[in-house]
């Protein structure tokens, strides 16, 4: 490789990491949670929010509707991670709330590539909100 590309090259992966940070910057939203003030609840509060349709979270001082996420469970014992499909403003998927049930503490539940609305009826799109196990 020619010695006079690589400061071009350098400088194009600079350009395009700033833009990137830039990007997400324009993006970063409020953090959301699903139960109380923070991000951790008892299995019986995620058992009790997961069958309360419309499923909501707040986000700052908003209270969204959850209309589509992924549903994911990820447990330290065995280490491993779960994806049980598609859940919507009417509730998780079946064998997710039967994994549910059977969490122990310290496991984690993490709602992907959530789609809600917001309380004027706008979609927004939230990269994920995830809950760990406290008991």
């Amino acid at each position: 490789m020619p010695t006079s590309l690589i400061p071009a090259l350098m400088r194009n992966y600079l350009f395009l990491l700033l833009v990137l940070m830039a990007s997400s910057a324009i993006h970063a939203q409020t953090r959301c949670i699903l139960i109380g003030d923070k991000s951790e609840a008892a299995v019986q509060q995620l058992l009790q929010w997961s069958e309360t349709p419309p499923l909501s979270a707040r986000c700052g001082k908003e209270k969204v509707i959850l209309t589509s996420f992924e549903f994911t469970i990820f447990t330290k014992k065995p280490l491993q991670s779960k994806t049980f499909g598609l859940g919507d403003r009417g509730g998780i998927p079946i064998m997710a709330h039967q994994a549910l049930k059977e969490l122990q503490p310290g496991a984690t539940v993490i709602l992907k590539d959530v789609t809600a609305l917001n309380p004027d009826n706008t979609e927004i799109r939230i990269d994920n909100i995830s809950v760990v196990i406290t008991e």
